[in-house]
C-alpha cells in the first residue's frame, strides 16, 4: 500500500524490489504462466465465457453465427 501512494521513482522501488523478494522466498502462488497479450475480439464471436482460469478455457465453443441468422 505504501508504494503505491509515492510518486518519486526511487523511493517506491525499494518497497517494490522488497515485495518481489517476499514473493521469491515464501512462494504463496506459482507463477506457471502469465500472458504477454491482451485478447480482443469482435463482438460477432459468441459463446465467450471469460472465467478465473482465463479467456480461452472454453474457446472450442466460441462461434461466428451466420450472417443470416439474428443472435
Amino acid at each position: 500500500m505504501r508504494g503505491r501512494s509515492l510518486l518519486e521513482m526511487n523511493e517506491r522501488k525499494p518497497i517494490y524490489d522488497r515485495f518481489q523478494e517476499i514473493l521469491f522466498e515464501d512462494q504463496p502462488y506459482c507463477f506457471l504462466y502469465v500472458p504477454y497479450a491482451l485478447p480482443i475480439l469482435t463482438t460477432r464471436v459468441r459463446g465467450v465465457d471469460p472465467a478465473p482460469a482465463g479467456i480461452f478455457w472454453n474457446f472450442n465453443s466460441w462461434r461466428i453465427p451466420d450472417a443470416n441468422m439474428h443472435t
